[in-house]
């Protein structure tokens, strides 16, 4: 793998596993699929071909290949392949309609989304939610409207 984006990846299961084998991917260890975590890929005779995008930008430049074999009598074989898209130009590809400056820009503003608040951030916001809890609290009680029956039920019990 090399630094890019991912943009299908393949499980290849031959005849024979008959439901005893499980693969499941995974990225600097957490697991990228099959998506529920602790899910595999079983089959037999199957080949699962994911089209997702994954933006491998940092490194180890691998994906980690966890796989069992419930099967006593015989080991079996099975083939995970990856295509990526490594240069500027082909990774553009994949969002048609946009220069590639503007899937920079699509790219940082997703990153940006998906970026955990700074410590500073979520102090700042804990301040501000405090600010509006007590502003709240000055505010007057607001006054009961007043009935369209005018006195007409008071003191009646």
């Amino acid at each position: 793998m090399v630094k890019g984006l991912v943009y299908q990846t393949i499980v290849q299961f031959p005849p024979g596993p008959s439901g005893l084998v499980g693969v499941k991917i995974l990225d600097a260890g957490v697991q990228v699929w099959p998506r529920t975590d602790g899910e595999y890929f079983v089959a037999d005779n199957y080949t699962f071909e994911i089209e997702d995008f994954v933006w491998k930008q940092t490194e180890p430049w691998i994906y980690d290949i966890w796989t069992y074999n419930t099967d006593t009598e015989y080991d079996h074989t099975v083939a995970v392949g990856v295509a990526m898209a490594g240069r500027d130009e082909f990774i553009s590809h994949f969002l048609p309609g946009l220069s590639f400056a503007e899937v920079l820009e699509v790219i940082a503003a997703a990153r940006e989304e998906a970026r955990a608040p700074t410590r500073e951030e979520r102090i700042a916001a804990h301040e501000e939610t405090r600010r509006k809890i007590a502003e709240a609290k000055e505010e007057p009680e607001p006054e009961a409207p007043e009935s369209p029956f005018g006195d007409f039920f008071e003191g009646e019990e």
